[in-house]
């Protein structure tokens, strides 16, 4: 059998069209009148395939990444939301134009070129994301709704010098686990762990003290949680309010991921954030670790 296939596109076919039902050829003919049999039904086989919901989710997810990630304002987010958007609609318009064109040359019915304009205007998946993501609040409506957003909450620390009542933004931290064991691949990190060598000390989990701890001798994929501390300024360094604006971060990371997984910034979680004051900072950290550790 050859395998050179003669080059034809959709202006070569004649006026019957050769579709495949079933496994079984039917030959249907352009000019036919016959009505189409009610229970042919055009929409994808799965009910639970929503291509719409499914590319709202990618675009937020898109949104989300250039705000988060690449630290780009609110205000620029929006911008380019509505240029993508708006650029999308322009090059639906243009191919509108050219497939109107095509399909009278061809003598296209009315109902078929309607069918076949609805069915290929891109412009319709922006418009139901503008819809449900225009603007910063509806966007944060959506994240909250849809992935799995863990929503920080206040944590009394108690009182500074002045009497004055200081909080904490916790991040409740079993949520968040949850949230990060969903993924697929960090489930089978943890399931599947990597492999050490006994003669080489290439990680913590290489160490005695590890090796005979008595949880993970008796369950070998129990999460690994490492629990750390940074404070940072976030004010000039240099300047009048240096020590004011100071803020102390706890974070974790889960050790059952493989050793390059785990220094990536995608892989660090947030635990609490809040003012670092230097005299109570002490009290801060004891708070922290007391509190966390009631949650897990």
């Amino acid at each position: 059998m050859s395998r050179v296939h003669p080059v034809r596109s959709i202006l070569d076919l004649d006026d019957e069209w050769k579709i495949v039902v079933d496994g079984h050829t039917e030959t249907v003919s352009s000019d036919s009148d016959d009505p189409a049999p009610e229970d042919m039904d055009c929409d994808f086989p799965d009910p639970e395939y929503d291509m719409g919901s499914k590319f709202v989710k990618s675009f937020a997810l898109f949104l989300l990444r250039l705000q988060e990630k690449y630290l780009l304002p609110v205000s620029t987010v929006q911008m380019l939301m509505k240029d993508v958007i708006n650029m999308v609609e322009v090059a639906s318009q243009y191919q509108k134009t050219k497939l109107k064109g095509v399909m009278k040359s061809y003598g296209f019915s009315s109902e078929i070129s309607s069918l076949l304009l609805t069915a290929s205007d891109l412009g319709t998946l922006f418009r139901e994301a503008d819809g449900k993501l225009g603007t910063n609040a509806m966007r944060m409506k959506y994240y909250k709704e849809n992935l799995e957003f863990v929503e920080p909450l206040a944590h009394e620390l108690g009182r500074d010098e002045k009497g004055k009542i200081r909080y904490a933004r916790y991040v409740p931290i079993l949520d968040s686990l949850r949230g990060i064991l969903q993924h697929e691949d960090v489930m089978a990190a943890v399931m599947h762990p990597e492999d050490t060598s006994p003669n080489i000390l290439r990680d913590f989990k290489d160490g005695l003290y590890f090796k005979h701890n008595e949880l993970y001798q008796e369950d070998p994929n129990a999460l690994q949680i490492l629990l750390y501390f940074d404070e940072f300024e976030v004010a000039n360094p240099l300047g009048y309010a240096k020590k004011h604006h100071k803020l102390c971060g706890f974070y974790y990371t889960i050790c059952n991921l493989p050793g390059n997984l785990r220094s990536t910034v995608q892989s660090i979680q947030l635990v609490m954030l809040a003012y670092c004051e230097m005299e109570m900072e002490m009290e801060m950290e004891i708070g922290v670790l007391r509190h966390t550790n009631t949650r897990l």
